[in-house]
């Protein structure tokens, strides 16, 4: 009898209803790892066709940590916390569901960056002809005893006067960064536009992710062969993506057959974006290539409530001619 009174009420909905399931997916708190993946210098003096560069270097960073605030937050109590009502289903689970407290927008910061006290890269730079080169190069870092790569690519466009040199770069870069994120995910589920129920998944994901971004830099540098010190001065944009995941897996076999998943992601963007200003000097080393001593001053544009938007970061740099 129970059998056939399901199989009743499948068929009426299959035939006679419309079941419709919305997941809102919220971000409540994160924390990432992982280093400032800044463009590559590339000073210009004396290059010609087909000559390579390899430039291995260090950079060192003022701070460790960097907070604020990114959009997706649910909204909170008169406390600032998102606050759930239980119930217990068939005496085997418990159901969580938003509670009518929630009525405020999350005022808090909601995202910490731990950055490393340092890093290191190099980068490999080929001139295709008297005016372009092509570069590529590659970052690690060891943070928490974790493994993070990252890395560049792009084009050069460069030329030089009797003594000063410029040069336009621009290109890609990609930065392995570990998250810990705590995320909701609240479901609706509506027959015929009717809601019918809905409840709150909590969900923790922690794992590394990458993705590429885009940069564009100027440096303009003197190029004395008999001084013993030039100077360099280099701008750039670039931005870095913070992280980028989906929660994991929901379970369907809850809703009735035939339903329709509706997926609305409400979690504010996950990059940061910088302004690059960096003096430096160089020395040459004879045939072999040059020095550089500099300090990358670089200001965070995008992510709201900043708690360190300004970032010094000293760079020793080696650039061996082949």
């Amino acid at each position: 009898m129970k059998k056939i009174l399901l199989i009743s009420i499948i068929s009426v909905l299959l035939i006679n209803g419309c079941t419709t399931v919305n997941e809102t997916i919220y971000l409540q708190d994160i924390k990432i790892s992982g280093p400032v993946n800044h463009p590559p210098l590339h000073i210009t003096q004396g290059q010609k066709r087909k000559s390579v560069t390899i430039s291995p270097r260090f950079s060192f960073n003022s701070i460790n940590s960097l907070s604020g605030k990114l959009e997706g937050h649910t909204q909170v109590n008169d406390r600032g916390f998102y606050q759930v009502d239980t119930s217990f289903i068939d005496n085997k689970t418990w159901e969580y569901k938003e509670s009518n407290a929630n009525r405020y927008d999350f005022k808090g910061e909601n995202l910490k960056w731990n950055i490393p006290d340092g890093s290191f890269g190099f980068d490999i730079d080929f001139a295709i002809s008297d005016k372009v080169a092509l570069f590529g190069g590659l970052n690690y870092v060891v943070q928490n005893q974790r493994d993070l790569l990252g890395g560049c690519a792009g084009l050069g466009y460069f030329g030089e006067q009797e003594n000063y040199s410029t040069r336009f770069d621009m290109g890609v870069t990609w930065q392995n960064m570990y998250y810990d994120a705590s995320t909701v995910i609240v479901t609706s589920i509506y027959d015929d536009n009717i809601l019918r129920n809905s409840y709150v998944t909590f969900y923790r994901d922690r794992d590394k992710s990458s993705s590429i971004n885009f940069f564009g830099s100027f440096t303009y540098n003197t190029a004395f062969d008999d001084f013993p010190l030039n100077f360099y001065l280099n701008a750039s944009y670039f931005s870095q993506t913070l992280f980028d995941f989906e929660p994991g897996e929901t379970n369907t076999e809850y809703y009735p057959f035939g339903y329709k998943r509706e997926v609305v992601d409400a979690r504010g963007e996950a990059k940061a974006a910088f302004i690059s200003i960096s003096p430096g000097i160089y020395q040459n080393i004879g045939n072999m290539g040059r020095v550089i001593f500099g300090i990358k001053m670089m200001k965070e544009t995008q992510l709201e409530n900043s708690s360190e938007s300004f970032l010094i970061l000293p760079v020793v740099q080696f650039d061996l001619s082949l």
